[in-house]
């Protein structure tokens, strides 16, 4: 069952809002040029200096997760479920993000 209001909030992402301080500009630039080592260099710092950012992890998780690499997907979505203020939401999301992967 997802938990009431869940879908209307997905838009804001899983801490509430979408900031896009989140996300290293390095990392998005790295991302855009397909410099995906250095992508996963950048963001892994970025969520090594803020462990308790459930945005940035879920983001980081969904770009493993495209990258086949599922068992570190899991590691970040587990970890951004873990810290989210709104864990049920933040299910949804890892779950929504997951379910459009083929």
């Amino acid at each position: 069952m997802i938990p009431e209001g869940a879908l209307p909030r997905m838009r804001q992402g899983v801490s509430g809002t979408w900031r896009k301080q989140d996300f290293p500009d390095e990392a998005l630039e790295a991302w855009r040029k397909r410099d995906f080592p250095k992508y996963f260099k950048v963001m892994e710092e970025a969520c090594r200096q803020d462990p308790m950012n459930a945005e940035l992890s879920m983001d980081f998780g969904w770009s493993y997760l495209v990258r086949y690499d599922y068992a570190s997907a899991e590691r970040c979505f587990e970890n951004a479920v873990r810290v989210a203020p709104r864990r049920g939401d933040a299910l949804v999301v890892a779950g929504t993000r997951c379910q459009f992967l083929r």
